[in-house]
This record gives C-alpha cells, sequence and structure tokens, in this order.
C-alpha cells in the first residue's frame, strides 16, 4: 500500500481499488493481500502527457493540454489525487479465492475521471480502458451500481438523472461500451439556506441498492476559502475546509410494468429500517446493523469526498468525515472544522472486512 491511494471498493467493501502515482490500478484484499491489475490508466485520455524522471523513468509530472491550446503541469500525486476521482467494481471477488490463484475474477471496473465526470470500463487483464460516451443531454457522471436482475449499471450524473447501461454488451475489441437503456429524470434539488460569500455548494451524488430497491443520495457540502488572504475575489481564495451540511435519501419509485412518472419518480425516504449507508471515495456500501451492532440504524456516515481540492491540502483543517441521522436530520462530526489534526491526504476511506474462507495450498 506504501505509495498508492484507495480510490474505491467492492460493493461489499471488502476489496479494494488502489493507485499508484504512475496511475496503475489494482484491485486489492488487504487481509490476504490478493491483488489483480487493471489496465493503465495513463493512456486514458490523448490530452494527458507523463513527463518521466530521465534516469530512473519516475513519472514527475503531467502535462494537460487544453483545447484552447494551453498547457498547465501538475506534480504527479496532485494530478493522482485530483483527477482520478473513483474507481469502483461491480461484485466483490470470491473470499475463498486460493492465495496462489492467477486467474482473474469475473468483474467489471468503473473509472470516474476528470473535472467534467468522464467514465470508463475495464475488466481485470484487459489491455486498456474503454470510455462511455455520455446519453444526450446527461451531465458528469457521478456514481454507479451493478444490478444482477437486469444486469444493468445504473450510473448517476451530477443533476441526479439517472441512465441504465446494458453491462453484459461492453468489449474491448472492438471498442464498444454499453448501450444505454433505461433513462431516469432528475431529482428535484436540495434547496438549503443561503450561505455568506465566503462559502460555496459542493453537490455529489451516490447510488445504491437496498433491498432491491434504488436509492439515490444527494450529499450537499459546503466548502470555506480562506479569509483575510488580501485576495479581492474571495472564490479564489485557498479552500481550508469542506463540510457536509445536509444528505437527502431517495428511492426510485417505478409503476406498473416498470414505467414511472418522470416527474415523481423518486420519493424521499426518512426510515431505511436496521440499516446505514456508507458513502465517500469508495462503493456505496449497505450494512445490516442486525450483523453489526455497534453501528448505527437509519443513518449514513461519510469520508470526505472532495475530490479536485486536494491540490490544496496543505491548507486544510480537517477531513469532513461524520454520520447524519437521516429522520433527525442531525450531523455529527468525527473531526470538528475547528480541529488542530494535522490532515494528510488521501482521505479515509470505509473497509468492511468480510468472514474468511481461505484454502491454502498443500
Amino acid at each position: 500500500m506504501v505509495g498508492r491511494r484507495c480510490v474505491g471498493s467492492s460493493p461489499d467493501g471488502g476489496w479494494l481499488v488502489t493507485l499508484d502515482l504512475a496511475l496503475q490500478p489494482r484491485i486489492l484484499n488487504p487481509l490476504t493481500h490478493k491483488e489483480f491489475r487493471l489496465p493503465s490508466l495513463l493512456n486514458i485520455s490523448t490530452n494527458i502527457e507523463a513527463i518521466r524522471d530521465g534516469s530512473d523513468g519516475i513519472i514527475l509530472e503531467f502535462v494537460n493540454y487544453r483545447s484552447n491550446m494551453t498547457q498547465i503541469s501538475y506534480p504527479a500525486n496532485i494530478f493522482r489525487d485530483a483527477f482520478i476521482r473513483r474507481v469502483i467494481i461491480t461484485d466483490a471477488p470470491p473470499n475463498h479465492m486460493c492465495i496462489t490463484d492467477v486467474d482473474p475474477p469475473n468483474v467489471v471496473a468503473v473509472a470516474f475521471y476528470f473535472s467534467d465526470g468522464c467514465m470508463a470500463l475495464a475488466r481485470p487483464e484487459d489491455p486498456r480502458w474503454v470510455r462511455v460516451e455520455r446519453f444526450p443531454g446527461f451531465g458528469a457522471f457521478m456514481d454507479a451500481v451493478y444490478c444482477h436482475e437486469d444486469q444493468l449499471l445504473y450510473v448517476v450524473a451530477k443533476d441526479g438523472s439517472v441512465i441504465g447501461y446494458d453491462l453484459p454488451n461492453f468489449r474491448i475489441y472492438p471498442p464498444l461500451g454499453p448501450r444505454p437503456l433505461l433513462f431516469i429524470s432528475p431529482i428535484p434539488k436540495i434547496c438549503i439556506s443561503p450561505l455568506n460569500i465566503h462559502i460555496q455548494d459542493i453537490s455529489i451524488k451516490y447510488l445504491v441498492f437496498l433491498d432491491g430497491e434504488l436509492l439515490q443520495i444527494q450529499r450537499t457540502s459546503k466548502s470555506y476559502t480562506a479569509k483575510g488572504t488580501g485576495c479581492e475575489d474571495e472564490y479564489n481564495s485557498p479552500i481550508v475546509g469542506v463540510e457536509t451540511q445536509h444528505i437527502e435519501v431517495m428511492r426510485f419509485r417505478s409503476g406498473p410494468d416498470d414505467t414511472y412518472d418522470p416527474l415523481s419518480c423518486w420519493d424521499k425516504v426518512q426510515d431505511i429500517g436496521n440499516y446505514s449507508l456508507f458513502i465517500g471515495c469508495n462503493h456505496t456500501l449497505v450494512v445490516s446493523i442486525s450483523e453489526n451492532s455497534e453501528l448505527r440504524p437509519n443513518c449514513v456516515y461519510f469520508t470526505d469526498d472532495s475530490y479536485g481540492l486536494c491540490d490544496l491540502v496543505q491548507q486544510r483543517k480537517a477531513w469532513d468525515v461524520g454520520v447524519y441521522d437521516i429522520k433527525n436530520e442531525t450531523i455529527e462530526r468525527f473531526f470538528p472544522p475547528d480541529s488542530d489534526q494535522q490532515v494528510i491526504w488521501p482521505p479515509p476511506s470505509w473497509f468492511m472486512p468480510p468472514k474468511l474462507h481461505l484454502t491454502f495450498p498443500k
């Protein structure tokens, strides 16, 4: 794990996806140390060039060639942490896999990258990633979840709209992204009280299935800029903190024969029963309280997911980590914003170790 950042996980949280400075992702079981390589993300865009050290070939920085003929350089760690937002996998590899197994698991990885919300797919040992073209009018990709029943990959956009992709038909050669088969209209935007000039809004969407029903989680945060910096435009001042203000859980409601009213197909959820949700820079997780009595029911546990702000990490005050009570609409923060705790990038990720059934070679 040294030199790698955790950028995602499996649906059960037992396998992690890590990424090193050379943009090489791996699927890792931290308990067994079993891992599988995914295709490199180095060539995911023709607008990006890696600059290497002449003596040892280590990547020093990345150059982003923009459409307006300009270019901007980023140190390798800043580029990785700011531009590769999340890499999740559709299924968890079997926990009973032999330590010496070499065959890759039958899973699909979903990568979210760049500030405009691009998405690409790949399987372990594939030669490269296949970029998924956006549905017309569809905004930035933010999160995804796979449904085994209809074999659709549900993807949520920044505006809250959801589209279902036909995942089994995805292939590398010839390049063919999954076909869009289902479109669900956006849910109403969350309204919160006005904020002062030193605060900017951040909205992140997540998807997960609970008891066969599709849930969308909308997380609204505010980012604090540094005051008293002498900058005339406070919005361009360094960001020193991101704080979750509200979390909304919505349930997709389909009608007879899976039809739905595009104007009212999302219902607000105030009780998810004896479950808790976990969101952050990993696969969105559902955890049963009956099997984990130390957790709080009907709550959303969250970690910092303010991607794109890590280049200012030296000025961050505390990570945005806590638990949101869905019924009472209250937040308990693990690290208060005025905490003096040293912030170290990357932010924490959720890891749910499963019950292991190991098979060792004789």
